[in-house]
């Protein structure tokens, strides 16, 4: 993959801190790993808003996931 250029660490800037990984990655079209581990070269973090709308979606994923057993 290349470099990261001046404007993508800016779009990662802005966008991180309340975009899910994927969106970002998405966007700056490269892999969730890099976007996560260069975000995590700059110290950025995500907003409390965006970390309980992740805990949120967990929730709900592994709701869905756990069918109930036949008798």
């Amino acid at each position: 993959m290349p470099r990261w250029t001046e404007a993508e660490v800016e779009l990662l800037r802005k966008r991180y801190p309340t975009r899910s990984n994927l969106e970002v990655a998405s966007e700056l079209g490269r892999s969730v790993k890099s976007v996560v581990s260069k975000a995590h070269g700059l110290k950025l973090r995500k907003d409390e808003q965006r970390l309980r709308e992740m805990g949120q979606e967990n929730v709900t994923l592994r709701r869905d996931r756990v069918k109930p057993k036949k008798p």
